[in-house]
């Protein structure tokens, strides 16, 4: 699949969130070695829209525990991902770095 037919598979997966989903709220942080949250725990979330804005892999864990480069679920750079989770969502980047990482709360 190139980058454009990718692009077309996002578009249409946004479409289709947006259409299941009566509202979202968009949470935008700039994460770093340090592990943060990224958003709450939240029991009516339908699913969280994850993207990497960064050309850094970012790492996220559920629940309150840190997020660490060992052991997390991966995202790489420049990709998104769809979360059917209403857990607390927690992010690091790869050593040493800052991104920008975006994520959409489907309600």
């Amino acid at each position: 699949m190139d980058g454009q037919q990718s692009k077309r598979v996002i578009n249409l997966l946004n479409k289709h969130l947006d259409e299941t989903s009566h509202s979202s709220n968009k949470v935008s942080v700039t994460a770093s070695n340090s592990s943060q949250q990224l958003i709450a725990a939240n029991p009516d979330r339908k699913g969280v829209w994850i993207s990497n804005l960064s050309d850094k892999k970012i790492y996220i864990s559920f629940g309150s525990g840190a997020a660490t480069e060992a052991d997390d679920s991966l995202i790489i750079a420049e990709a998104s991902a769809y979360i059917a989770t209403t857990e607390e969502i927690r992010v690091i980047s790869e050593s040493g770095v800052a991104g920008k990482v975006v994520a959409r709360e489907l309600l």
